[in-house]
């Protein structure tokens, strides 16, 4: 790879990656719906990554994506139509684009072997002969024939038209006078250039050696973000001679300069100091189009705030405010921010629509305080060497509403229609008016994320201790006005703290369809290899979950999809044998549901059949024939969920050896999230999963038992009870009560996790009944459950709700079955963080047995 790019390798992989994925999706529709709006964005996708790889000096992905885009511009003038092999081929193509993406990642170069794939391409093409490349994908990187050497040129004859920043504007005044020459150019950036804004940037920091760049057309940022089109103008001051700048400005592949001129420094510096600073946008030219056409005046201002004054800044937004009521501020110089911070002297001008005439709109200005209207004059973009070259615009009112009189100024994301209607309409007045807020976005590391939801957990523990103290206090005071002025900032803590949470919670939400995407291909290779025909339905894509959560979701759902696929599904002949088309149909969908997201994956294939699960199990000796009977339908199909089981009747690459729905049940239980099933024979089945919003905080029901404080998260709580103790009956030695006439099975926490020291003798009185109460005492039973299976575990008290930030038990202690975490309570204190499903496991077996069925 070219030195000079390594810098630009981060942006060209998230490009890259972004454009792999929409390919992908939109590939996948091609079989479906081969629209000509279809084959353009799935050109125009190839193109970018065509041409963004060949200029990272990638150039055996610029060819295969080459082959791939000339498929795609056949598809689209009808020289060839989709079909599977087709498909097939130019998945072939991308999962080698993926390959080689992922290798650049690791070492930033990549070694792949593309030419299999692009023979299989080009054949079928139908053998068609690939497209001359451009020229300037292969131009060299000093301009073959440059512009001719220059001559100073007089405003009358300039070409180019440029005015200089406030700093630009003091160099070349410090600069006149001296030995330093001025020149300016017009660069433009090949056509099919695909990263204009990395080729621009280049550029100036190749010119940076060479001089100092006094004016820019658009400016900086707004070449930075690629708002402009192909062009654009710059001057630079500099010692060296025509031939040296001229190499410097033809340094850069994909960019040359097509007009280059020498200005004389002196008369430049006095033209600038007359000329107006402020630029219009190619949108908001537009606009004053549109208003002049309705009946406005389009005048260019400049006012300086007096040499005294204190607070310049408040004058210069009163003055904006001032002129909103008599009309539209279109742009301002220098920007709104600038103005807001004092960061500029006291001019700053104004291009203004208005219908008042000179000496009205003179009034208005002068009974501003402190504030000179020092030019006004009728605004002529064309007199002033405006550039139609968009650049960023400022935005002071898109409300819908505006005074009489008053134009609604059209920013970039309102069409030209739009704009008309605007100018047109007669808008009414209106008491608050406020700028436009522009939506901004920054890329945040994902560690800086994590580290600030860890420290926001870290607030919220610190914010129940301190209400805690809080109490403790106001006890002590006995009611003091300074105890009460100490709730109130707690209370006020707390607030923050939760609105903290809530923000930092939602800077981690990400959209399931990052996760969802990556499916309808899995599905479709599939359904090839296993011959069904399969119609894929994914519903809720935009569906938000916490990023922890999504990261280890993506693997159990692979396998219960395969599933579906694999086992729920019939062939297409004995779908028609049973009354069903041959198309079977697999939903994929995600919805909220109070505090948990459910992820439901249904198919109308055959359903499960629990008789033949039953049989399947004692067949392969995890079940005794006894034991097997006495399984309830659901308990039956829950069976798919054992280690080692499996209804496939041979073992293949896609299924048949017991592993998938085991893993998708351990790898959910990590997560605190149930699985359930529904299923009817010959009609299909559902897998419901229910997911926790975050992975970090949850809110538990606090109980204790002996001297330990336990949180139960509340999604996994049904109830809380006081029981009766002479309302225990035992069955088969275990104790149970009837709860609406079903039976619950009674488990005491003391003995599932026993910390000092467990008795193997315990009776199973004294497993529930303790000798040292009296038979009226109830006990506290707090009924938790997970996959429609319930238990009761016996407590010694309930403490209440509290939201718990979980923590990791460290290497040192590792897992333990049926606890997930601990927590810091609010007095200091550590409480274990329950873990349902291990807490049920561990009263199914030996240890839990005399006290859970």
């Amino acid at each position: 790879m070219n030195e000079d790019m390594n810098q630009f390798i981060g942006i060209f992989l998230q490009e890259a990656s972004e454009q792999m994925e929409l390919l992908e999706q939109d590939i996948l529709k091609l079989e479906h719906e081969a629209s000509k709006e279809l084959l353009q964005e799935i050109f125009r996708a190839a193109h970018t990554l065509k041409g963004s790889s060949r200029a990272m000096g990638l150039t055996a992905m610029g060819e295969l994506t080459h082959a791939m885009e000339d498929i795609f511009d056949a598809l689209r003038n009808d020289q060839i139509s989709v079909n599977v092999t087709l498909v097939d081929a130019l998945f072939n193509g991308l999962d080698a684009l993926k390959v080689m993406l992922q290798q650049i990642a690791d070492s930033g170069t990549t070694s792949l072997d593309t030419t299999e794939q692009t023979a299989k391409l080009r054949a079928a093409l139908g053998g068609a002969s690939a497209p001359v490349m451009a020229p300037s994908m292969t131009s060299p990187l000093i301009s073959e024939n440059p512009p001719s050497p220059p001559t100073c040129t007089s405003e009358a004859s300039r070409a180019i038209h440029l005015v200089p920043s406030p700093a630009g504007l003091k160099a070349i005044q410090q600069a006149a006078g001296s030995t330093l020459r001025l020149y300016a150019a017009h660069m433009e950036i090949a056509a099919d250039c695909v990263m204009k804004s990395v080729r621009a940037t280049m550029l100036l920091q190749s010119l940076a050696s060479a001089g100092t760049v006094v004016a820019l057309n658009p400016d900086e940022d707004a070449l930075d973000k690629e708002e402009f089109e192909l062009s654009f103008d710059l001057a630079i001051i500099s010692e060296y001679d025509n031939d040296k700048i001229l190499a410097a400005l033809n340094s850069i592949s994909e960019v040359s300069c097509s007009l280059f001129e020498e200005w004389p420094i002196e008369d430049y510096a006095k033209e600038s100091e007359e000329q107006f600073h402020v630029a219009i946008t190619e949108t908001e030219k537009m606009t004053c189009q549109e208003a002049i056409a309705a009946g406005y005046r389009i005048l260019g201002l400049r006012l300086a705030v007096v040499q005294d004054s204190v607070m310049k800044s408040v004058r210069a937004i009163m003055t904006l405010q001032t002129l909103e009521t008599r009309g539209s501020v279109i742009a301002i110089y220098p920007g709104e921010e600038a103005l807001e911070n004092e960061d500029f002297d006291r001019q700053f001008e104004v291009v203004f629509a208005t219908q008042l005439d000179d000496d009205e709109l003179r009034s208005v200005v002068n009974g501003i305080n402190e504030v000179q209207l020092l030019v006004l004059e009728p605004w002529s973009d064309v007199a002033y060497g405006r550039s139609a070259t968009p650049n960023k615009p400022v935005v002071h009112n898109s409300t819908s509403e505006a005074p009489a009189g008053a134009i609604p100024t059209v920013t970039g994301a309102q069409t030209t229609s739009a704009a008309v209607e605007n100018v047109s309409a007669n808008a009414q007045p209106s008491q608050d008016k406020k700028p436009a807020i522009q939506p901004q976005t920054v890329r945040v590391d994902v560690a800086r994320l994590d580290m600030l939801l860890n420290l926001i957990g870290e607030l919220v523990i610190d914010r129940t201790r301190i209400a805690q103290l809080c109490n403790r206090v106001a006890v002590e005071l006995n009611g003091s006005g300074v105890s009460e002025q100490l709730n109130e900032t707690a209370a006020h803590v707390g607030r923050i703290t939760d609105q903290l949470q809530d923000e930092v919670m939602k800077a981690r939400m990400l959209p399931i369809d990052n996760v969802f995407n990556r499916f309808p291909r899995m599905i479709r290779d599939l359904a090839q290899k296993l011959g069904k025909e399969i119609n894929f339905v994914i519903e809720g894509r935009e569906t938000e979950l916490d990023r922890s959560v999504i990261e280890v979701v993506g693997d159990p759902l692979i396998h219960m999809l395969r599933n579906s696929v694999d086992h729920g599904l019939e062939l297409p002949e004995d779908r028609e044998k049973v009354g069903k088309s041959r198309t079977g149909t697999v939903w994929l969908r995600a919805r909220h549901q109070e505090n948990h997201i459910v992820i439901e994956v249904q198919d109308d294939g055959k359903g499960l059949d629990p008789e033949m699960l039953r049989a399947n199990a004692v067949k392969k000796g995890h079940l005794t024939k006894d034991a097997a009977a006495r399984l309830t339908d659901k308990e039956a199909i829950n069976l798919i969920f054992g280690s080692g089981f499996s209804t496939a009747k041979e073992v293949s690459d896609v299924s048949g050896r017991g592993v998938g729905m085991d893993i998708v049940r351990s790898n959910l239980q990590k997560l605190g999230a149930t699985i359930d099933i529904e299923s009817k024979v010959g009609v299909g089945s559902t897998f419901i999963i229910k997911l926790p919003l975050t992975l970090a905080i949850v809110r538990g029901l606090l109980v204790m038992v002996g001297d330990l404080v336990y949180a139960l998260p509340l999604s996994s709580v049904v109830e809380t009870l006081r029981v009766d103790r002479r309302e225990i009956k035992y069955v088969q030695r275990r104790p149970t009560i009837m709860l609406r006439d079903k039976t619950l099975s009674l488990a005491r926490m003391k003995d599932l996790f026993p910390v000092s020291h467990f008795s193997n003798n315990t009776n199973m009185t004294e497993a529930v009944v303790s000798t040292s109460v009296t038979q009226d005492e109830p006990l506290y039973v707090v009924v938790v459950a997970s996959s429609n299976r319930q238990v009761g575990i016996v407590v010694d008290s309930l403490v209440g709700e509290q939201e718990v930030v979980i923590k990791t038990l460290g290497k040192l202690i590792g897992d333990i079955r049926g606890l997930s975490g601990a927590t810091i309570m609010g007095d200091g204190h550590m409480a274990l963080i329950a873990d349902v499903d291990g807490i049920l496991q561990l009263a199914s077996e030996e240890r839990g047995a005399a006290y859970a069925a």
